[in-house]
């Protein structure tokens, strides 16, 4: 479904909002000054899954999510989903964020980390939703603050998130 607003995680959520953006970071292995160091990536495809291409695929998200923080579970404090804005999508991304960093792999309930949302305030950048996500965050690292939602509220019945 189209929509003029990505609204993620809301409970008013009406599906996809379309932008249009580019950005780029510099990789370098001995930088002046150092911004992020980047400890866990990881991909992977759903095109074997008898799920259509709009409806993600839960444990194969989950996966990944596992697969990308490896050890680093116990320290995640912020989470930058890729968050479309859509009534199947939104609950599959967020029960996985919520069963993999609920628990941190440690057999015990921990706090959720603050979830963000860059789509709420660009729509999806289609190629560039990526860039834009991981620039967010190293922005909010850098001033050491969590940028709210630009579409309002995330948590909504749909999401997934206790």
């Amino acid at each position: 479904m189209i929509s003029d607003r990505c609204r993620t995680f809301s409970e008013d959520a009406a599906g996809y909002g379309r932008g249009e953006g580019c950005g780029a970071v510099v990789l370098a292995l001995e930088p002046r000054v150092v911004h992020a160091e980047l400890l866990g990536a990881n991909t992977n495809n759903d095109g074997r899954t008898t799920s259509p291409i709009t409806k993600p695929n839960g444990p194969s998200q989950e996966r990944c999510m596992r697969a990308a923080w490896g050890q680093l579970l116990p320290e995640c404090n912020f989470v930058e989903p890729h968050g479309t804005g859509t009534h199947v999508g939104d609950p599959v991304e967020a029960g996985g964020i919520a069963r993999i960093l609920g628990s941190r792999a440690t057999g015990r309930a921990l706090p959720l980390p603050v979830i963000g949302g860059i789509k709420t305030n660009l729509n999806h950048l289609e190629s560039a939703a990526g860039m834009a996500g991981l620039i967010k965050v190293l922005l909010l690292q850098e001033r050491a603050v969590a940028s709210p939602f630009g579409a309002g509220h995330w948590q909504g019945e749909h999401s997934s998130f206790p």
